[in-house]
């Protein structure tokens, strides 16, 4: 088990990067970020593929594929352009506040498809993070002024980028337990190699209308920094997140997980503050003190929850 562990807070480090480098590629937009971020992924699964799994084009059907698809597309591109957009135009301690609540909107959407308990567990979770939101952005609504119909793009986009993310860890967590014939390390070569299709078509898309290609090779205009991050985000922060994740979450149970997963915020907020130079504000700390208290609280119930339901068997 501490293996497993030790595995997840590697994960967690990996990921934490997500919620800094957007901040310091500049002079690109949060499309072109994830766009880069998922082409160097998805060219690693498709390379793959090719080399080592060209079974699993014939071993799958069509309706495999378009789901996996649809899953790499709702996991990967709209969940962080919506987060990139939550950093850009909100703030990256903000949109990682907001991804914070993942742990209790995914407990809440599967309960949803599969009721196991009773929705008064979260009430008190959910009034501490709506808490914790509210007065994280009391100071920023009041500075942002002509702006601030741009900070509520942001934090639509941090909220879509949570729904996504949430809707794709239930729904795909259900189609993999009635698809036993499914192997986990197939199904992420399979979503890995459909989000490159998807990143391609987009870029092709984008090149005939609005993209320069030169655009994000011109070192004078941080191309330097936008094929650097990149490549940290497509390698470091997925496909190496990704590798340590499935190698932890093998032997701990799912309420354990759901708790670890707050590494990853509490990480991206430290390295976020490290990167602005700063620490957070007397009213920042609050809010980020009252959801993670919330969320906290919500995986204490989780793992009360679990605990009963195995004892009831």
């Amino acid at each position: 088990m501490f293996t497993s562990m030790i595995s997840i807070f590697l994960s967690c480090l990996c990921w934490a990067f997500v919620f800094v480098i957007p901040s310091w590629i500049v002079g690109y937009s949060p499309i072109e970020i994830s766009l880069g971020r998922f082409f160097i992924y998805g060219l690693v699964c498709f390379i793959w593929l090719l080399l080592k799994k060209r079974h699993l084009v014939k071993q799958y059907s069509f309706a495999d594929w378009r789901k996996a698809a649809t899953y790499g597309f709702a996991s990967t591109l709209l969940c962080y352009t919506g987060m990139v957009c939550g950093m850009r135009y909100a703030s990256p301690a903000i949109s990682t506040l907001i991804y914070a609540m993942s742990p209790i909107t995914i407990a809440l959407f599967g309960n949803f498809k599969n009721r196991t308990f009773s929705y008064k567990k979260f009430i008190i979770p959910s009034l501490l993070m709506l808490i914790g939101i509210v007065v994280s952005n009391i100071t920023a609504f009041q500075e942002r002024g002509d702006n601030l119909l741009l900070y509520i793009l942001g934090l639509i986009g941090a909220f879509v980028g949570l729904g996504s993310w949430t809707w794709y860890a239930v729904d795909n967590a259900a189609f993999l337990n009635k698809r036993p014939d499914i192997k986990v390390n197939d199904w992420s070569t399979m979503m890995g190699s459909s989000t490159f299709i998807l990143v391609l078509f987009l870029s092709i898309l984008g090149f005939l209308g609005s993209f320069e290609f030169s655009h994000f090779f011109d070192v004078a205009h941080g191309g330097d920094k936008f094929i650097i991050g990149s490549l940290v985000l497509g390698i470091v922060s997925t496909g190496l997140a990704f590798y340590f994740w499935n190698q932890g979450t093998k032997k701990l149970p799912i309420s354990l997980i759901g708790m670890l997963m707050m590494l990853e915020v509490v990480l991206g907020l430290v390295l976020i503050y490290l990167f602005e130079k700063r620490l957070p504000s007397f009213l920042e700390g609050l809010g980020i003190t009252c959801m993670l208290s919330g969320v906290l609280v919500g995986c204490r119930s989780l793992i009360k929850a679990e605990t009963q339901e195995i004892q009831s068997l």
